[in-house]
């Protein structure tokens, strides 16, 4: 059924990438649809199974699913479940409400007014990382590898990390924790070793190794970058098909020493396209960003054109902005050495080739 539904797509819509999702399938689904974890139940449990779920389904080969937030079926999700099923949904590949109730309830952002506000942030911090989202999504279609995935995958090495935590990496650059038990607002986690992680939320980096123990609010979303990475996000926070996706943000995470850039080389791989073509070579744009180090403090973000759309595909100019930022503590400098400030924007006409950018400084925050 998925397959015969991707041809048709494909036949009477040439040239564009058909948008699929099946309910059911065997091996070779991800091929040609996306999924959902059924009908899952409201209950803090479920929401819980639908995490291990969710990255058991990557570790198979279908990376591109979700789950229904706050649950199909079942009694109305309270506040917490609510809230805390959409903290965890922000960076899973699908964010959707969808419910049935005998009675005709549904559950909506607004299902609890006094956190509708609450809500409302989680959908924009979701809408301003689908940038990051989408490359992890090319990656998953192009390697296989999951874009939720246990903590365990990225840092097979470490041995101190287990199997059964509900922490998870998206993607190589952002650690999520794992969400309270119920009716607690308090986490522990512990960091993979050997690497340094920053708390955007605190501008604190952490030593990789270290177990953290915080409290988790159900008005927040927590997660950790990792140092010597890139991230890329929509600078301009607006419902996708509403506006041009032309403006994008660069989060500047630099190396807080040497051994991050040695464990992880590339600092981002960075697409960009029209959103709706067959995603082959010569129709789209991509990126490598790679730090070098020039001195103490110094690094140098290297950025290089590696794909580019073809002429006879490139219907229109790249007329777009990139934002790049640091945390505090740093600044930035241009080829000549010139000091910046802490954020620079760059107007493109043209896909740019290459660009490099001077990083000084150090974290302000370094716990322990």
């Amino acid at each position: 059924m998925a397959e015969a539904s991707f041809t048709a797509l494909r036949s009477f819509y040439p040239g564009k990438r058909p948008w699929l999702i099946s309910r059911s399938g065997y091996a070779g689904l991800q091929r040609y649809a996306r999924t959902w974890t059924g009908d899952n139940v409201s209950s803090y449990d479920t929401f819980r199974f639908n995490i291990a779920m969710g990255m058991n389904l990557g570790l198979s080969g279908l990376p591109f699913y979700g789950h229904d937030i706050g649950g199909f079926v079942g009694p109305i999700p309270d506040e917490e479940l609510l809230l805390r099923w959409c903290q965890s949904a922000v960076f899973q590949p699908r964010f959707v409400m969808h419910s049935w109730k005998p009675d005709g309830s549904i559950t909506e952002p607004w299902l609890y007014p006094n956190r509708l506000s609450d809500i409302r942030n989680f959908i924009r911090i979701r809408y301003r990382f689908l940038a990051y989202i989408y490359d992890l999504a090319i990656r998953a279609s192009e390697k296989g590898i999951p874009m939720e995935s246990p903590v365990a995958l990225e840092f097979p090495e470490d041995i101190s990390l287990q199997l059964d935590s509900l922490d998870r990496m998206a993607g190589d650059a952002i650690l999520i924790p794992s969400p309270p038990e119920q009716g607690k607002d308090e986490v522990s986690m512990r960091l993979p070793n050997e690497i340094n992680w920053f708390d955007p939320t605190h501008q604190i980096v952490y030593k990789g190794g270290e177990k953290l123990s915080f409290h988790y609010y159900l008005g927040e979303i927590r997660y950790f970058f990792r140092c010597g990475t890139v991230i890329p996000t929509f600078y301009k926070i607006e419902a996708i098909g509403k506006s041009l996706l032309d403006s994008y943000e660069f989060i500047v995470i630099p190396p807080a020493e040497k051994s991050d850039i040695d464990l992880l080389p590339i600092a981002c791989i960075h697409s960009e396209d029209d959103g709706e073509s067959d995603f082959i070579l010569g129709s789209y744009w991509r990126w490598k960003m790679e730090y070098t180090i020039e001195g103490e403090n110094c690094y140098c973000l290297n950025i290089t054109q590696t794909e580019s759309i073809d002429e006879e595909n490139n219907s229109s100019v790249f007329r777009k902005k990139w934002r790049f930022s640091v945390p505090d503590g740093f600044m930035l400098y241009d080829e000549n050495e010139v000091e910046i400030g802490k954020s620079v924007v760059f107007d493109f006409d043209k896909a740019p080739k290459k660009l490099s950018l001077r990083v000084e400084g150090t974290y302000r925050n370094i716990h322990g």
